[in-house]
């Protein structure tokens, strides 16, 4: 008796399906009648089979967005099993974009705020405090070598200006003189320090208190507005599609088009600033600068081609309506951001 065949399962192992002696293939889920046998190489074949196989999702998907209106069209014409679904494409591009403008945010903030540490400087402060203390209680000789030594090591608590904060280095409060002194913001509640700097105003204390949890944490205040992107970017595309929707009210399109067809916008933006973080990465700031501009005309051609495609009106029609959409976007994406900014901020 032949063991291959007598080990060759009847029925599908993925769905169970009956198969038949001539069948290599699944007719219920198109498996390959030999995935029962387990190896190395039918491992690495299945890997690299699914990472490289031009059908897959992952790679049309990539490809026809750069083809304006395409996948829109896809998406609403039901043709989808072929594509990554929209908003899932339009989620794992933002969050690729959050995660690369953290890093950066991170990379820069440690240069930035490092002469902002408060709790560093407070620590210092605290020192020479116990160092005073101890040298009161046991007292060496000469002095000066004391004064000396003392003057090295906290060299930067003793200047008056590197243990203070200016609220006003920050942008904010610029028409009151108020400066925070380090070991203040390290030790004191927000009440006392309210009371001490002489905060009356319900709105000066929602601005302290907020330079406050900056000067403490800054990356976590950073990575906080960073997370808000996400809100500001789908309440835009919410509103824009209503004005769209307006706009196109004779083509009787449903408002989900107008949605969709902004998701994917905001895809292929995300998918240039990932390549922008690439080129940047690669090849250094000097080829980024001549990216820009070529972004910005790609973006620009990219959107007019895609409404002019999809909605098929008149080029003078879709280019006085790409610019009433591109205005109100600009107001919208503005007026967005300073909601969700203020919310944020009257959080205490």
């Amino acid at each position: 008796m032949n063991n291959s065949k007598s080990n060759t399962p009847r029925y599908c192992l993925n769905c169970e399906t009956l198969l038949s002696s001539s069948d290599n293939y699944c007719k219920g889920c198109g498996q390959n009648k030999k995935a029962y046998r387990h190896n190395v190489l039918d491992l690495a074949r299945d890997f690299f089979g699914t990472i490289f196989n031009l059908d897959a999702k992952i790679w049309v998907t990539a490809r026809d967005l750069w083809i304006p209106a395409k996948l829109t069209k896809a998406y609403i014409a039901g043709r989808k099993k072929r594509y990554i679904n929209p908003i899932r494409l339009f989620v794992v591009l933002l969050f690729i974009v959050l995660a690369i403008v953290t890093n950066e945010f991170n990379r820069g903030t440690g240069d930035y705020f490092g002469e902002f540490d408060v709790n560093l400087t407070a620590r210092q402060y605290e020192m020479m405090i116990d160092f005073d203390t101890l040298s009161t209680q046991y007292p060496l000789s000469p002095a000066a070598h004391v004064d000396s030594i003392r003057t090295k090591l906290f060299k930067s608590v003793l200047n008056d200006d590197d243990q203070s904060y200016d609220l006003r280095d920050f942008g904010i409060l610029e028409n009151k003189d108020i400066q925070l002194r380090a070991d203040d913001i390290a030790s004191m509640s927000k009440e006392e320090i309210f009371e001490k700097y002489k905060v009356t105003t319900y709105l000066d204390q929602i601005v302290v208190s907020k330079a406050i949890s900056t000067l403490k944490d800054p990356r976590a205040s950073i990575r906080v507005l960073i997370g808000n992107v996400l809100w500001i970017i789908v309440l835009t595309i919410i509103l824009i599609s209503l004005v769209m929707k307006l706009l196109y009210i004779r083509g009787k399109h449903f408002l989900v088009e107008h949605v969709i067809l902004l998701v994917h916008h905001h895809c292929f933006l995300f998918a240039l600033i990932c390549m922008e973080y690439l080129i940047y990465n690669l090849m250094g700031y000097q080829v980024v600068g001549l990216y820009f501009p070529v972004a910005f005309t790609l973006t620009f051609f990219y959107i007019l081609i895609d409404l002019k495609m999809y909605f098929r009106q008149s080029w003078f029609r879709t280019l006085v309506k790409f610019f009433l959409i591109s205005f109100c976007y600009l107001i919208i994406l503005i007026a967005s951001i300073l909601v969700i900014l203020v919310v944020s901020f009257l959080v205490v």
